[in-house]
C-alpha cells in the first residue's frame, strides 16, 4: 500500500493532491482517478491498486476533485480534439456518453458493439429455437423429463400460449433497433 492509500483510506478520505489546481468549467481535463473496489458480500468500498484517466469537462472535473470519497490523483488540461460518442440504443434513447480524444477508439466501440449485437442476436436464437421445441414437446403429449406431470387441460393452454408468444418473438429479433454508435466533434 503506498503512502496516498494509507493516507485516504485510514486518515483523511477526501485526501487528493489535486486540491489547489484551478478547474474551469469551459475547458476539457484528463482526471486520473484510482481504481475502486466494492464488495457487496461485506458492503465494502475502497481503493484499489491501479489507475485509470477519463477525459471530462471542467464541471465534472471540479466534482471529482472536490468529491467527499475521492480518488482523484491528477488534472491535467487537455487542448487536443474531443469528439463525443453517444451510444444509442432502445429507439433513439441515448445508453452512454463517452468523450474521446482520438478516432481510433470510435472504432474499438463500435467493433465491441458488434460482438455485443452478435451475442444478443444469438441470445434471442437460442430462446425461439428453445421455445419452439418445447412448444413440440407439449403439443406431442410426450412425458417431458425432470417435470412432475401435468393435466391435457394445461399442456394444450402451454401449447396455445406457445403459439401466441412464439411469432411475437421472432418478428422481435427480426426488427429490433440496432445499436448506433453517434460521433460528434465538440473540438478539432
Amino acid at each position: 500500500m503506498d503512502r496516498m492509500t494509507a493516507l485516504r483510506t485510514f486518515a483523511q478520505p477526501s485526501y487528493t493532491p489535486t486540491k489547489h489546481i484551478r478547474i474551469y468549467a469551459n475547458r476539457w481535463y484528463l482526471v486520473t482517478m484510482q481504481n475502486v473496489e466494492h464488495d457487496s458480500l461485506t458492503d465494502y468500498h475502497g481503493l484499489a491498486p491501479g489507475e485509470y484517466t477519463e477525459l471530462v469537462t471542467g464541471t465534472e472535473a471540479r466534482y471529482r476533485r472536490d468529491a467527499h470519497l475521492n480518488h482523484c490523483n491528477a488534472v491535467r488540461q487537455y487542448d487536443g480534439p474531443v469528439y463525443q460518442v453517444d451510444d444509442i440504443r432502445y429507439v433513439g434513447r441515448v445508453y452512454r456518453t463517452v468523450y474521446i480524444t482520438d478516432t481510433a477508439r470510435v472504432d474499438i466501440l463500435r467493433a465491441q458493439q458488434m460482438v455485443e449485437e452478435q451475442c444478443d442476436k444469438s441470445e434471442a436464437a437460442r430462446h425461439i429455437s428453445e421455445s419452439i421445441r418445447r412448444r413440440d414437446m407439449y403439443a406431442s403429449g410426450a412425458p417431458i423429463p425432470g417435470a412432475p406431470t401435468i393435466s391435457d387441460e394445461t399442456r394444450a393452454r402451454d401449447v396455445v400460449l406457445l403459439d401466441q408468444t412464439i411469432p411475437g418473438m421472432t418478428e422481435y429479433a427480426r426488427t429490433r433497433a440496432p445499436w448506433v454508435l453517434a460521433v460528434k466533434v465538440i473540438r478539432a
